[in-house]
């Protein structure tokens, strides 16, 4: 009777140890989805400090001169000052306009500050100096998120920080006390967590609970978070705690949201009275979380692409080049993308970013000018990995070339210069 034979498992790490292997062992290798260099290079640390810096000096200089104080920012740091003052969430009725995520956070802000509101002057300038210190935090997630899905190549990530730093529209609304601004915070923060290659248990946590604040401070986020979620499964996948990371990241993104909805339930204003959502005539008695989200979903019609909208007025105005381009990077990534969804997943991560809040804008409803906000990092990442893709095809000694043409392009492109 032959001896019986037994198998030892054995995991290597790269595709070479399963070719060079011939001692007989059963071996296991999963190809990482995603795949860079844990730790910077020396010139990768130039590009990043660079960037931060670039962003420091284009959102800083006359930060409290430019541009002119919006009605929106004295809105949010008066319900900020409530907060504080009055333990209130709105120094009037809260009327559930917006959650309350944004003005808490800038609470907490005005709140360690030596001088409190009047630190930097006056309340809207302590404000937009959270602003400033968001963009630069903004800058490394984004930094790093187009590394990571460049596979560690430095093109993507210096293009699309550079574009995220000196774009008009970014130099014009980045600096606002807006709440825009700082849920783009919260949701480059959801993916770069996604991307650090650490625990994938605690990562999807933590990555789900920075998407639910996102949602709570700006309702659009939750249009980013198909594709965040996405990502964790595609990174899970194969991996024996799958269910668990999954089921975590859902359990945290919804928590902020479910706390939301609980505060409106135990202040007795969930549903409106009588259950009464005439869109005609608004509720009496008190006012209603659902009864205000049905109202937004349900505001009047108006398209985009009509003459006088803001896409023509103030976006194509101030920055056309990333308008078009962006426009054009993201369909051609989206394409790319779904057609080969292994080898392209980075494409199509960006891609569907970018064009989830790009259909929220055209879906047709009531936008305001800085509604553009969240399009800018996410078109400029786009722009960045369809650059590095054409270059890494070309071949390494195109790579200066196609840097110095795009920032000539950006710079020269009509449109592109009018701040």
């Amino acid at each position: 009777m032959p001896p019986k034979q037994t198998t030892t498992l054995r995991r290597v790490a790269s595709l070479r140890d399963v070719r060079a292997a011939t001692d007989g062992t059963a071996l296991i290798y999963r190809l990482p989805v995603l795949a860079w260099p844990r730790s910077l290079s020396r010139v990768g640390k130039y590009a990043l400090g660079l960037a931060l810096v670039s962003g420091l000096i284009t959102h800083g200089y006359h930060l409290f001169d430019y541009p002119l104080y919006n009605t929106d920012e004295g809105i949010y740091v008066e319900r900020a000052w409530s907060l504080i003052r009055e333990s209130r969430v709105s120094p009037q009725t809260y009327v559930y306009d917006h959650a309350p995520g944004g003005w808490i956070i800038l609470g907490i802000w005005e709140f360690i500050l030596p001088g409190h509101f009047e630190t930097f002057g006056n309340p809207v300038n302590s404000g937009r100096v959270l602003m400033l210190i968001l963009h630069v935090a903004s800058v490394y997630f984004l930094f790093q998120i187009a590394r990571k899905l460049s596979g560690g190549r430095l093109l993507a990530p210096v293009i699309a920080t550079f574009i995220f730093n000196f774009s008009p529209l970014g130099i014009y609304y980045q600096r606002m006390v807006l709440l825009d601004n700082m849920m783009v915070f919260w949701v480059l923060l959801s993916i770069y967590l996604l991307l650090r290659n650490e625990n994938r248990l605690f990562t999807g946590f933590w990555s789900g609970l920075t998407c639910g604040i996102s949602i709570v401070t700006k309702e659009n986020a939750i249009f980013f978070a198909p594709t965040i979620f996405y990502l964790l499964v595609r990174l899970v996948r194969g991996d024996p705690i799958r269910h668990f990371a999954i089921m975590l990241w859902l359990f945290a993104a919804s928590t902020p949201v479910v706390i939301y909805f609980l505060f409106a339930t135990l202040k007795g204003e969930l549903f409106p009275p009588g259950l009464d959502f005439s869109l005609s005539q608004p509720p009496h008695g008190h006012v209603s979380l659902l009864y205000e989200l049905w109202y937004q979903v349900n505001r009047n019609r108006i398209t985009l692409f009509t003459r006088g909208s803001y896409l023509y007025t103030m976006w194509l105005a101030k920055d056309a080049f990333l308008i078009t381009v962006g426009t054009l990077a993201m369909l051609i990534n989206i394409f790319l993308g779904f057609r080969n969804k292994e080898q392209n997943l980075s494409l199509l991560i960006a891609g569907t970013l970018a064009f989830e809040i790009a259909f929220y804008l055209a879906r047709g409803s009531i936008i305001l000018d800085f509604y553009v906000i969240p399009l800018i990092p996410f078109y400029a990442l786009n722009i960045g990995l369809i650059v590095d893709r054409w270059g890494q095809r070309a071949g390494g000694g195109v790579v200066r070339v196609v840097a110095a043409s795009v920032s000539a392009a950006f710079f020269l492109f009509p449109g592109a210069g009018n701040i």
